[in-house]
């Protein structure tokens, strides 16, 4: 921002102001760029991972973020509500308010000369008003950048939240799907198990291949048994 404290002119209260509004705003502007600086590289580590220590330090630095978006709206609110205000900008010109104010309460005769003082002083009241309200909309845009760019900040804190949150969710549906595998896999294995039990009760197996003179099966008819529920069991798995 331009500043005007060069012109001795200017009034002790507007150079005053301008000093304020100059410590405010700079002061403003470095404390966002820390703040962005400071907190970009914590959201770009929680895209690659997340971690206890990182959340926390995340969750610090939104409360940072907003704590700073409440001071920067309350400067931009104030500004803002005085460029709106012709009356205040000009009580804010006290000097010049005061000798037009001393001049309009003199002797109501007064001389050409008289008139075209007072005339004077009025036009430059309505000059310092003018230059007055460029100051504050300098300060005003220079508030207004910083605002932006943590409302980029913030934009940029909450796509990042919103990849972790897929991220977790795709994580989550793989544990559901491996945990469904797992139970389905019990499932068929104890049907299996079943079948084998039943199996191995109530019927008898002769140590040969062929029929025995009771007509008991052998082995061959064990191992299609075997094989066939084992089939079963990968079928209803698959």
């Amino acid at each position: 921002v331009a500043t005007v404290l060069e012109d001795a002119a200017l009034p002790f209260e507007v150079r005053a102001l301008e000093l304020c509004l100059q410590e405010v705003s700079d002061r403003l502007t470095n404390e966002v760029d820390a703040l962005v600086r400071s907190a970009t590289p914590v959201f770009d580590r929680l895209t690659h991972g997340v971690s206890r220590v990182l959340l926390e330090t995340a969750r610090r630095m939104k409360t940072q973020v907003a704590r700073m978006e409440n001071k920067i709206e309350n400067v931009h609110d104030e500004l803002e509500k005085l460029l709106d205000s012709e009356t205040e900008l000009q009580d804010m010109c006290l000097s010049v308010k005061h000798i037009v104010a001393a001049s309009r309460g003199a002797s109501p005769h007064l001389g050409p000369v008289d008139l075209a003082r007072r005339t004077s002083m009025e036009a430059n009241m309505d000059q310092e008003v003018e230059d007055l309200e460029n100051m504050v909309e300098a300060y005003f845009e220079q508030i207004d950048g910083s605002a932006k760019k943590l409302q980029e900040l913030r934009d940029y804190i909450a796509n990042t939240e919103d990849y972790v949150a897929i991220e977790l969710d795709s994580h989550r549906n793989q544990l559901i799907q491996l945990e469904l595998f797992l139970t389905i896999g019990a499932l068929c294995m104890s049907i299996y198990a079943v079948i084998g039990g039943l199996f191995g009760m109530n019927m008898q197996f002769a140590p040969e291949d062929a029929l025995n003179d009771d007509g008991v099966p052998g082995r061959g008819f064990f191992f299609a048994v075997v094989g066939s529920g084992l089939a079963a069991t990968l079928i209803v798995f698959a």
